[in-house]
């Protein structure tokens, strides 16, 4: 199957250039976020899976974000994660969705950051399976 071909856009050509910092980057930088995180998740009484899969969504959003301090996280990071995912990764819209739950707890449940409802992203086209 043949596909236009279109070239990369300012957002696309930054997100690619970003080199992401390594697990161990992330653990030591934001360890106490970290446990915060799982701390919540346990006190709410979510399953195992449920806690494995945000840790992992917010891993990769700190981690597409830069290690900075938690008090400069904000609302554009986020859009930049998901369109990170949507761009670059070239994630699922099922994906997209379990990344942005996980830094809405972030955000809403451990930081106490409400988030913008309207926020700007691009999101991933749904796969139409080749016949």
């Amino acid at each position: 199957v043949m596909r236009d071909y279109e070239a990369p856009s300012a957002l696309e050509k930054a997100l690619y250039a970003r080199n992401l910092a390594s697990r161990q980057e992330i653990t030591n930088a934001y360890n106490d976020l970290l446990n915060n995180v799982i701390a919540e998740i346990r006190r709410l009484d979510y399953a195992p899976s449920t806690e494995k899969s945000y840790l992992g969504g917010i891993r990769l959003f700190l981690a597409v974000t830069g290690v900075k301090k938690v008090s400069e996280l904000c609302v554009k990071d986020v859009e930049t994660f998901l369109s990170y995912l949507s761009l670059v990764r070239k994630v699922s819209p099922s994906s997209q969705s379990l990344a942005l739950n996980a830094v809405n707890f972030l955000f809403t449940r451990v930081l106490r950051i409400d988030l913008q409802e309207d926020m700007q992203f691009v999101r991933p086209k749904c796969r139409v399976p080749d016949d």
